[in-house]
């Protein structure tokens, strides 16, 4: 099941106590933040997260798939993510297996090779890990903040 951002925010809301309208503006906001940082400086690091970065892309000459005529592909910018090195490792030692391929992956018409098995599956986890299994001292930090908070200027 795909996470979408109404279930972030329902999860901010309920893990610091705040009210729906409250955690939307925050995640919206932060959503914004990331989004202005690649367009006014091309890259976020975003620490124990990855890092997001505007690339771009030269021109090309690609193929269409149904005539294998040659397609002019003009210069474009494209956001790269590298994950940090905890989600990869939590990510890896979770042995989550996406469901599905992606729709833009997935090719219906060639059925996949007879001559090559595919590789066994990883178990599913019974529940995801969760990312407070590896506190980090800003994680401390924040929570102190909120904790006791009246959400007022204390």
């Amino acid at each position: 099941m795909t996470k979408t951002k109404r279930d972030i925010v329902r999860e901010v809301s309920e893990r610091l106590d705040l009210n729906q309208k409250v955690a939307k503006e925050a995640v919206q906001l932060t959503l914004d933040s990331i989004i202005e940082a690649l367009r006014t400086d091309g890259r976020i690091e975003l620490r124990n997260f990855g890092v997001f970065e505007v690339k771009r892309r030269r021109p090309r000459t690609a193929r269409n798939p149904k005539t294998g005529e040659p397609v002019p592909v003009g210069e474009k910018n494209v956001i790269t993510f590298k994950p940090g090195k905890l989600m990869a490792d939590v990510i890896q030692a979770s042995g989550v297996v996406p469901d599905s391929e992606p729709p833009s992956v997935a090719r219906e018409e060639s059925p996949p090779s007879p001559s090559v098995a595919p590789p066994p599956a990883a178990p599913r986890l019974e529940e995801p890990p969760h990312w407070s299994q590896q506190e980090s001292r800003s994680d401390r930090t924040v929570q102190g903040r909120f904790e006791g908070s009246t959400g007022q200027n204390d």
